[in-house]
């Protein structure tokens, strides 16, 4: 009887998972803007961390509505700061070859993309960090920080029910999904960094 339930328990999460990678969709729409159109906390953040680099400033309209980013190579890694529309930072995204990846972390990834599609491609590779403020800053700065997670975010080409799709999934440091959306874009309204 208890491995009857397990055995249902698995094969309703399972289900259940199918159907929430069918249901979430991500729509986006990025365009570039000019220094002075962002909020003034963002651009404060952005030049104490960034002085004297390059920056290119985006807005950026999805699902989940307005946010602004920053976007720089700083010490030969190209980076993605996200704020909300008052300035506060959101999260910080570090581009990274998905081969730079422990081999343990990569093996799980793989295996729960195995779990989710017949078929799969990486395409982007990036860890995340989320946290306050500071301590964003002082992984920027590549100081010693405590405080924030660290999760990574992949863009996959993969295929599920015979048909090819775009994928960002967002996965843990256990290499457990913790959010699959297929992504919806128009060519003409987004940009590559």
């Amino acid at each position: 009887m208890l491995r009857f339930l397990k055995v249902n328990i698995v094969l309703f999460c399972i289900g259940f998972y199918g159907i929430t990678i069918n249901a979430q969709t991500k729509f986006e729409r990025e365009y570039r803007i000019k220094p002075h159109e962002i909020p003034k906390p963002a651009g404060k953040f952005i030049n104490q961390v960034f002085e004297g680099q390059k920056i290119k400033w985006y807005a950026e309209e999805s699902q989940d509505g307005k946010t602004f980013e920053a976007k720089t190579t700083y010490k030969k890694n190209k980076y993605s700061i996200e704020f909300d529309t008052h300035g506060n930072v959101i999260d910080v995204e570090q581009k990274v070859s998905f081969q730079s990846l422990e081999d343990g972390l990569k093996s799980k990834i793989r295996l729960t993309f195995n779990t989710l599609f017949t078929k799969h491609i990486i395409l982007k590779t990036q860890i995340q960090w989320k946290g306050d403020a500071n301590t964003l800053f002082q992984l920027l700065k590549n100081q010693n920080a405590v405080g924030y997670t660290q999760l990574y975010e992949i863009i996959v080409k993969a295929k599920k029910e015979d048909t090819y799709k775009m994928y960002e999934v967002l996965v843990d440091s256990d290499g457990k999904a913790i959010k699959v959306l297929e992504i919806v874009q128009r060519t003409s309204d987004n940009l590559e960094f």
